[in-house]
Protein backbone atom coordinates (compact mmCIF):
# COMPACT_ATOMS: atom_id res chain seq x y z
CA UNK A 1 0.00 0.00 0.00
CA UNK A 2 2.71 2.57 1.14
CA UNK A 3 4.16 1.52 -2.57
CA UNK A 4 0.76 2.57 -4.49
CA UNK A 5 0.91 5.64 -2.31
CA UNK A 6 4.19 6.96 -3.54
CA UNK A 7 3.52 5.87 -6.81
CA UNK A 8 0.56 7.96 -7.29
CA UNK A 9 2.38 10.99 -5.75
CA UNK A 10 5.17 10.71 -8.46
CA UNK A 11 7.44 9.42 -6.45
CA UNK A 12 8.38 6.14 -8.63
CA UNK A 13 11.65 4.95 -7.39
CA UNK A 14 10.69 4.77 -3.90
CA UNK A 15 7.59 3.16 -4.99
CA UNK A 16 9.92 0.50 -6.96
CA UNK A 17 11.61 -0.18 -3.90
CA UNK A 18 8.86 -0.22 -1.88
CA UNK A 19 7.40 -3.19 -4.20
CA UNK A 20 10.76 -4.67 -4.37
CA UNK A 21 10.55 -4.90 -0.05
CA UNK A 22 7.08 -6.00 -0.25
CA UNK A 23 7.98 -9.07 -2.86
CA UNK A 24 11.09 -9.67 -0.34
CA UNK A 25 8.94 -9.95 2.91
CA UNK A 26 6.29 -12.07 1.36
CA UNK A 27 8.37 -14.23 0.32
CA UNK A 28 10.09 -14.53 3.76
CA UNK A 29 6.98 -15.13 5.83
CA UNK A 30 6.81 -18.59 7.01
CA UNK A 31 3.49 -20.03 6.03
CA UNK A 32 1.75 -23.69 4.67
CA UNK A 33 0.44 -21.29 1.68
CA UNK A 34 3.52 -20.68 -0.23
CA UNK A 35 1.95 -20.38 -3.21
CA UNK A 36 -0.55 -17.97 -2.76
CA UNK A 37 2.41 -16.08 -1.47
CA UNK A 38 4.78 -16.36 -4.02
CA UNK A 39 1.57 -15.39 -6.42
CA UNK A 40 1.38 -12.25 -4.56
CA UNK A 41 5.08 -11.43 -4.73
CA UNK A 42 4.87 -12.02 -8.80
CA UNK A 43 2.04 -9.50 -8.32
CA UNK A 44 3.86 -6.80 -6.99
CA UNK A 45 6.82 -7.39 -9.13
CA UNK A 46 3.82 -6.39 -11.97
CA UNK A 47 3.40 -3.35 -10.61
CA UNK A 48 6.89 -2.45 -10.01
CA UNK A 49 7.42 -2.80 -13.79
CA UNK A 50 4.27 -0.83 -15.04
CA UNK A 51 6.27 2.24 -12.75
CA UNK A 52 9.36 1.63 -15.47
CA UNK A 53 6.32 2.07 -18.05
CA UNK A 54 5.71 5.47 -16.05
CA UNK A 55 9.22 6.45 -16.35
CA UNK A 56 9.14 5.83 -19.83
CA UNK A 57 11.68 2.84 -19.79
CA UNK A 58 10.55 0.15 -22.08
CA UNK A 59 13.61 -2.39 -21.30
CA UNK A 60 13.40 -3.20 -17.98
CA UNK A 61 9.86 -4.68 -18.76
CA UNK A 62 10.58 -6.15 -21.83
CA UNK A 63 13.05 -8.58 -20.31
CA UNK A 64 10.94 -8.87 -17.28
CA UNK A 65 8.23 -10.17 -19.92
CA UNK A 66 10.55 -12.47 -21.85
CA UNK A 67 11.92 -14.43 -18.96
CA UNK A 68 8.83 -14.93 -16.81
CA UNK A 69 8.86 -18.28 -14.94
CA UNK A 70 5.97 -20.73 -15.69
CA UNK A 71 3.06 -20.36 -12.76
CA UNK A 72 3.77 -22.70 -9.39
CA UNK A 73 2.57 -25.51 -9.24
CA UNK A 74 1.49 -25.06 -5.66
CA UNK A 75 -1.44 -22.43 -6.49
CA UNK A 76 -4.35 -23.09 -6.03
CA UNK A 77 -6.20 -23.54 -8.87
CA UNK A 78 -8.63 -20.64 -8.12
CA UNK A 79 -6.33 -18.02 -8.10
CA UNK A 80 -4.06 -19.07 -10.82
CA UNK A 81 -6.10 -16.72 -12.92
CA UNK A 82 -4.64 -13.70 -11.08
CA UNK A 83 -1.26 -14.16 -13.17
CA UNK A 84 -1.93 -14.31 -16.66
CA UNK A 85 -5.05 -11.04 -16.10
CA UNK A 86 -1.96 -9.26 -14.40
CA UNK A 87 0.90 -10.31 -17.09
CA UNK A 88 -2.18 -9.25 -19.88
CA UNK A 89 -2.11 -5.85 -18.45
CA UNK A 90 1.49 -5.16 -18.13
CA UNK A 91 1.86 -6.44 -21.38
CA UNK A 92 -0.56 -3.45 -22.55
CA UNK A 93 0.88 -1.13 -20.84
CA UNK A 94 3.86 -2.03 -22.51
CA UNK A 95 2.43 -1.84 -26.37
CA UNK A 96 0.97 1.61 -25.50
CA UNK A 97 4.40 2.76 -24.05
CA UNK A 98 6.29 1.72 -27.37
CA UNK A 99 2.99 3.82 -29.33
CA UNK A 100 1.75 0.60 -30.64
CA UNK A 101 -1.51 1.42 -30.09
CA UNK A 102 -3.61 -0.97 -32.12
CA UNK A 103 -1.59 -3.45 -31.11
CA UNK A 104 -2.92 -2.31 -27.60
CA UNK A 105 -6.33 -2.02 -28.48
CA UNK A 106 -6.45 -5.74 -29.96
CA UNK A 107 -4.37 -6.67 -26.97
CA UNK A 108 -6.96 -5.56 -24.12
CA UNK A 109 -10.38 -6.24 -26.25
CA UNK A 110 -9.40 -10.14 -25.72
CA UNK A 111 -8.14 -10.64 -21.82
CA UNK A 112 -8.08 -13.45 -19.98
CA UNK A 113 -10.61 -14.39 -17.83
CA UNK A 114 -10.98 -11.75 -14.88
CA UNK A 115 -9.23 -13.29 -11.37
CA UNK A 116 -12.36 -14.41 -9.01
CA UNK A 117 -12.00 -12.04 -5.59
CA UNK A 118 -12.16 -13.25 -2.53
CA UNK A 119 -14.65 -11.11 -1.55
CA UNK A 120 -15.01 -11.90 2.56
CA UNK A 121 -11.30 -10.56 2.66
CA UNK A 122 -10.35 -6.77 2.61
CA UNK A 123 -7.17 -6.87 1.98
CA UNK A 124 -7.93 -8.80 -1.16
CA UNK A 125 -10.44 -6.58 -2.29
CA UNK A 126 -7.92 -4.00 -2.17
CA UNK A 127 -5.51 -6.28 -4.11
CA UNK A 128 -7.99 -6.62 -6.65
CA UNK A 129 -8.38 -3.11 -7.34
CA UNK A 130 -4.76 -2.30 -7.39
CA UNK A 131 -3.55 -4.87 -9.38
CA UNK A 132 -5.94 -4.92 -11.89
CA UNK A 133 -7.09 -1.20 -13.15
CA UNK A 134 -10.41 -0.98 -15.61
CA UNK A 135 -9.55 1.72 -18.24
CA UNK A 136 -6.55 0.47 -20.20
CA UNK A 137 -8.74 0.45 -23.32
CA UNK A 138 -9.87 3.82 -23.00
CA UNK A 139 -6.36 5.46 -22.58
CA UNK A 140 -5.77 3.52 -25.72
CA UNK A 141 -8.33 4.72 -27.49
CA UNK A 142 -7.64 8.17 -26.22
CA UNK A 143 -4.24 8.22 -26.97
CA UNK A 144 -5.09 7.02 -30.68
CA UNK A 145 -7.16 9.84 -30.90
CA UNK A 146 -10.50 8.19 -30.92
CA UNK A 147 -12.62 10.41 -28.73
CA UNK A 148 -15.66 8.63 -29.20
CA UNK A 149 -14.65 4.99 -28.16
CA UNK A 150 -13.14 6.84 -25.01
CA UNK A 151 -16.12 8.05 -24.23
CA UNK A 152 -18.05 4.52 -24.60
CA UNK A 153 -15.14 2.70 -22.33
CA UNK A 154 -15.26 4.98 -20.42
CA UNK A 155 -18.84 5.34 -19.61
CA UNK A 156 -18.80 1.16 -19.46
CA UNK A 157 -16.71 1.07 -16.97
CA UNK A 158 -18.50 3.73 -14.81
CA UNK A 159 -21.84 1.84 -15.29
CA UNK A 160 -22.33 -0.79 -12.90
CA UNK A 161 -23.23 -3.84 -14.16
CA UNK A 162 -25.13 -6.62 -12.35
CA UNK A 163 -24.56 -9.12 -14.65
CA UNK A 164 -21.15 -9.04 -14.71
CA UNK A 165 -18.83 -10.90 -12.73
CA UNK A 166 -16.19 -7.96 -12.58
CA UNK A 167 -15.88 -6.49 -9.07
CA UNK A 168 -13.86 -3.64 -9.49
CA UNK A 169 -14.64 -0.58 -8.06
CA UNK A 170 -15.63 2.46 -10.09
CA UNK A 171 -12.88 4.30 -9.36
CA UNK A 172 -14.08 7.88 -9.29
CA UNK A 173 -10.92 9.31 -11.44
CA UNK A 174 -12.57 7.62 -14.31
CA UNK A 175 -15.56 9.91 -13.95
CA UNK A 176 -12.90 12.91 -13.87
CA UNK A 177 -11.85 11.81 -17.23
CA UNK A 178 -15.26 11.32 -18.46
CA UNK A 179 -16.45 14.41 -17.59
CA UNK A 180 -12.93 16.23 -19.48
CA UNK A 181 -14.40 14.02 -22.48
CA UNK A 182 -17.54 15.23 -22.70
CA UNK A 183 -16.63 18.94 -21.99
CA UNK A 184 -14.09 18.18 -25.04
CA UNK A 185 -17.02 16.86 -27.29
CA UNK A 186 -19.24 20.23 -26.23
CA UNK A 187 -21.57 17.46 -24.04
CA UNK A 188 -21.82 20.56 -21.47
CA UNK A 189 -24.87 18.97 -19.13
CA UNK A 190 -23.10 15.56 -19.02
CA UNK A 191 -19.67 16.76 -18.10
CA UNK A 192 -21.80 18.77 -15.45
CA UNK A 193 -23.08 15.71 -14.30
CA UNK A 194 -19.43 13.97 -13.76
CA UNK A 195 -17.48 16.83 -12.19
CA UNK A 196 -20.23 17.22 -9.61
CA UNK A 197 -20.16 13.35 -8.84
CA UNK A 198 -16.22 13.21 -9.04
CA UNK A 199 -16.10 16.38 -6.62
CA UNK A 200 -19.06 14.53 -4.37
CA UNK A 201 -16.71 11.40 -4.02
CA UNK A 202 -13.22 13.14 -3.69
CA UNK A 203 -14.98 16.27 -1.43
CA UNK A 204 -12.26 15.07 1.30
CA UNK A 205 -9.00 14.44 -0.87
CA UNK A 206 -5.88 16.07 -0.08
CA UNK A 207 -5.76 19.40 -0.56
CA UNK A 208 -2.53 18.65 -2.72
CA UNK A 209 -4.65 16.90 -5.05
CA UNK A 210 -4.81 18.81 -8.80
CA UNK A 211 -8.28 16.69 -10.06
CA UNK A 212 -10.26 18.12 -7.56
CA UNK A 213 -9.07 21.47 -8.23
CA UNK A 214 -9.39 21.65 -12.14
CA UNK A 215 -12.80 19.89 -11.78
CA UNK A 216 -14.01 22.67 -9.56
CA UNK A 217 -12.84 25.21 -11.90
CA UNK A 218 -14.07 23.67 -15.00
CA UNK A 219 -17.43 22.73 -13.36
CA UNK A 220 -17.51 26.38 -12.72
CA UNK A 221 -17.08 27.52 -16.07
CA UNK A 222 -19.43 24.91 -18.16
CA UNK A 223 -22.03 26.54 -15.38
CA UNK A 224 -21.60 30.30 -16.30
CA UNK A 225 -21.82 29.45 -20.01
CA UNK A 226 -25.29 27.71 -19.29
Amino acid sequence: LRAVILADRGQFDRARDAFAEAARLIRAAPSEQSGILELIARLLELQRAKLFLRQGQTQPVEKMLAELPPTPQKIMEMVKSWLPFGVHQVQAELFLAQGNLDRAINHLKNPPALPTPFLTFPEFMGSYNIFFPRDGLARAYLQKGDLDSAIAEYERITRFDPASKDRRLISPLHRYELAKLYEKKGLKDKAIAQYERFLSLWKNADADRVEPKDAKGRLAKLKSKK
